[in-house]
């Protein structure tokens, strides 16, 4: 199909990579403890000084949090997210179900 497939052992060396998690939650509507795993590590490994990290779709803020807790302090964590008060009805059942969760309010903030 025209799509190169790579493994992602081929694009970090995983067994010299020190990752921090910060209260990882595996909740409706957040990524998998291995999903953020391999978006911090990834993160990690191509994100230079002063480049940012953008996310589309942040839901509580669970993968913002951690990816923030392992790049360099120069670099920006910028997310998007629907509107808490959405008020159309989505054509997707679980992303109704997301979008009007009571849990993307208890956003993860930095203490």
């Amino acid at each position: 199909m025209g799509i190169l497939q790579v493994d992602i052992n081929n694009l970090t060396d995983w067994n010299n990579l020190e990752l921090k998690l910060y209260k990882p939650t595996s909740n409706a509507g957040q990524v998998s403890h291995l999903e953020l795993l391999s978006i911090i590590g990834l993160t990690k490994s191509f994100l230079n000084m002063g480049q940012n990290f953008l996310e589309i779709g942040t839901f509580d803020g669970n993968t913002t949090l951690n990816v923030a807790q392992n790049i360099p302090d120069k670099c920006k964590v910028i997310t998007i997210d629907l509107p808490e008060k959405t008020s159309k009805t989505l054509k997707f059942v679980y992303d109704n179900l997301l979008v009007k969760s009571k849990d993307r309010s208890k956003k993860n903030i930095f203490i």
